[in-house]
């Protein structure tokens, strides 16, 4: 109990005592015909201290005692009848007996504010919801305290690196920690390969990488969703080569450096399917057969799409970053470890589709089998800016069941007109899987009236008075009315210490922020930073992938590659073939217009052109 509230309870106690100890007195003096202006509330205990030897005397003060507790409690039942009524509602703010009760006031867990000289801590499985702006104090008031108390895994998307600089070396102490930094302005950062997440098993490979296409190829809002499935078939079968061939890094780097190559993509892929020595996943063939057997502008359309999704990985730091992995996500229930995923405020927007893929695979990850019996480390998920990371299906979808996967969400967000914005309708399914919300003084209005609407109302005794006109008499009035707990705009003026919260089954809070450089407990856990290590760009691997490819394969036709090794006899095998080509794709553009004169020009114009090569 807060010293506050220890304070007031004995302060009612004793003011009670001092009460029934006067009725009490007050009803002996009476029933003994004494002077009642003598009465004090100690005058039955001296009467008692006299005469309590004395026959009769004992009772005397027991019919005394029972006819003060019959006025005690005639007094209550009418202050009960004349308690205010809840014609409005009855919004209120916790109790201390409530909040212990809905356990936050737990020794471990989350930290998610204070309560008079209590931590507030919930150690349950759930998830946490944090609406806070910017400079509020969301860092040093939920952020770095949880890095300086959370004894499990946790991995955190740290904004400007301060997160890493005041909280690893405590970390470092009890732990693994790791920095990934994919786009270190120094090449500072440990290194994660998104490719290191698929399974080697031929059960679980297929579906791994399928799942990694969808985080990096998400399904358009309004376009055609076609191009965006023909690109991750395309990825799948780019994906299973590289992981496949020895000779080759299996990163995303070199999907990218593939799709980029200077030779033809059509070119690339006929010499993978070619090469014999190559024990290539059957998956693998038929996406990219599937690839090589679609018309030129369409294979252009898919190369386009898959090459503008991985266009990051162009940053030979983001290349470097994602070569390995120096860390196994796998490991974070067994192994307790730190990531900070770093990033600079002004690079958000840019490595938002890397980030939100690296947060989509741990969740996916972690939420693959349930924790086994050497996995007993639970995992803290700290992701600020959660909404500036645009929709990420994977953990919006997790939230419903991650909690019992030993992982629990801490997710920060600006304002819900933030949620709003990138999550449509799905924003209330992220708030009721979220079971503790934290609001700290809104500056939207979407949030400011939903924290009110959800404190509720409390009904209050009104009173008017009604002046007279001439002579009349003037009239007082009273009754009821309802009012918000909070209006929208007090909860716009809450003060910067003060933070509201809300709990599933319980009254809501209003509590105090926690900061920690104000903090005993914390400032003793502030240590130098832990070491990071240097990316190695000149020693990264960037073999051109498959270099020894023909490039005087006819690769104009689907499925018409390398005729004469096949045995295929072409007439137009001397064709110039730039010329062909440039008219049989005026010959599909034409064709989509609506000159059918136009079309029937050009088709009589490649004719010539071929005719003229044969008699030549």
């Amino acid at each position: 109990m807060p010293d506050r509230d220890r304070l007031t309870a004995v302060a009612a106690s004793v003011l009670g005592l001092a009460v029934f100890s006067f009725v009490w007195s007050t009803a002996l003096y009476a029933m003994l015909g004494f002077r009642l202006e003598a009465v004090r509330p100690w005058s039955v205990y001296q009467y008692m201290s006299y005469y309590g030897r004395v026959g009769g005397a004992t009772n005397t003060v027991a019919t005394a005692f029972l006819a003060a507790c019959v006025v005690g409690g005639l007094a209550a039942g009418a202050l009960w009848l004349a308690r205010p009524k809840r014609y409005y509602g009855d919004a209120r703010w916790a109790f201390a007996s409530e909040i212990k009760k809905a356990r936050l006031l737990d020794n471990d867990g989350i930290l998610l504010g204070r309560h008079g000289s209590r931590y507030l801590r919930n150690s349950e499985d759930g998830h946490v919801l944090v609406a806070a702006p910017t400079r509020s104090g969301k860092g040093v008031g939920i952020v770095i305290p949880n890095l300086l108390s959370w004894p499990g895994s946790v991995v955190v998307l740290d904004i400007k690196h301060e997160n890493h600089t005041i909280t690893s070396g405590f970390r470092a102490q009890h732990q693994r920690v790791f920095k990934w930094s994919p786009a270190d302005d120094d090449g500072r950062s440990h290194r994660f390969n998104p490719l290191s997440t698929v399974r080697n098993d031929s059960s679980h490979r297929i579906s791994d990488i399928q799942r990694l296409a969808t985080i990096l190829l998400p399904q358009p809002t309004h376009a055609d969703p076609m191009w965006q499935n023909e690109a991750r078939d395309l990825f799948l079968g780019l994906a299973l080569t590289v992981l496949d061939d020895p000779n080759q890094p299996a990163t995303i780097g070199q999907i990218y450096r593939l799709l980029k190559s200077e030779h033809d993509i059509a070119d690339v892929i006929q010499s993978v399917l070619d090469n014999h020595e190559l024990v290539l996943d059957a998956s693998a063939r038929m996406s990219l057969a599937s690839f090589l057997n679609k018309a030129i502008k369409e294979r252009s359309g898919v190369r386009s799409n898959l090459t503008a999704a991985l266009n990051l990985w162009a940053n030979p730091v983001i290349d470097a970053a994602t070569a390995i992995s120096d860390f196994d996500l796998t490991t974070l229930r067994r192994t307790p470890t730190s990531i900070y995923v770093a990033v600079k405020q002004n690079q958000l927007t840019t490595l938002a589709p890397l980030l939100s893929l690296f947060f989509q695979q741990c969740v996916d990850v972690l939420g693959r089998d349930l924790p086994g019996p050497d996995e007993p480390h639970k995992v803290l998920l700290l992701i600020d800016e959660f909404a500036s990371l645009g929709r990420l299906p994977v953990i919006e979808t997790a939230m419903a069941f991650l909690a019992g996967y030993g992982v629990r969400l801490v997710n920060i967000i600006q304002g819900l007109s933030q949620l709003e914005q990138y999550y449509g309708s799905a924003r209330d399914s992220i708030l009721q899987n979220s079971n503790i919300q934290i609001y700290f003084a809104a500056n939207d209005d979407v949030t400011a009236r939903y924290i009110s609407s959800r404190l509720g109302t409390k009904t209050i005794r009104t009173a008017s008075r009604s002046e007279p006109g001439g002579f009349g008499w003037a009239t007082n009035t009273s009754g009821y009315a309802g009012r918000a707990l909070m209006l929208p705009e007090e909860v716009r003026q809450l003060k910067a210490t003060t933070q509201l919260l809300f709990k599933e089954g319980t009254r809501p809070l209003r509590t105090t922020k926690i900061r920690y450089f104000r903090d005993r407990v914390f400032k003793q856990r502030l240590l130098p930073a832990a070491p990071i290590p240097k990316l190695d760009l000149a020693t990264r691997d960037t073999r051109p992938p498959w270099s020894d490819i023909n490039p005087n394969k006819n690769t104009d036709s689907p499925g018409d590659y390398n005729r004469a090794e096949r045995g295929v006899d072409s007439p137009y095998e001397d064709a110039p073939i730039k010329e062909i080509e440039a008219m049989g794709l005026e010959i599909v553009a034409l064709m989509e217009s609506e000159s059918d004169a136009d079309a029937q020009l050009a088709r009589d114009h490649l004719n010539a052109v071929l005719q003229e090569n044969l008699e030549r």
